[in-house]
């Protein structure tokens, strides 16, 4: 958003779910306004209607910022409903969450992860 204001990433969800209802409904229309190149800020017909029908509904019902074309930056957020930034430090500690987690005690003997190969039984007959 232009202004400094934040959107949510459930408002984002929202606009893209705004694009695939959009493809449900007349998928040959959305093809076409995706096809039309705008130069006012947007970069195609699709994203502006999307952004001044359902994500300007939505964020003015939810009191987040709006916005008047298809810019902007991306940013981490708390939470999907949150506009409120990870700090760096906090970004730092919740990257050690998202490491996997050992499943085993250190030094257990582990089974192998190669897949089998699959194998027909011997009394296998396709059909004719």
């Amino acid at each position: 958003v232009k202004n400094g204001g934040r959107q949510t990433p459930a408002l984002g969800l929202a606009h893209e779910l705004g694009h695939a209802e959009k493809r449900i409904r007349n998928a040959r229309e959305e093809d076409r306004d995706f096809e039309q190149k705008l130069r006012n800020g947007y970069h195609n017909l699709a994203e502006k209607k999307i952004i001044r029908g359902v994500e300007y509904k939505i964020a003015k019902e939810l009191n987040e910022a709006t916005r008047t074309d298809h810019e902007g930056s991306e940013y981490l957020a708390t939470s999907p409903t949150s506009t409120q930034p990870f700090s760096s430090r906090a970004k730092r500690s919740n990257r050690k969450n998202l490491q996997p987690r050992q499943t085993t005690r250190p030094g257990a003997r582990t089974t192998s992860t190669k897949k089998k190969k699959m194998t027909r039984p011997t009394n296998f007959k396709p059909r004719a």
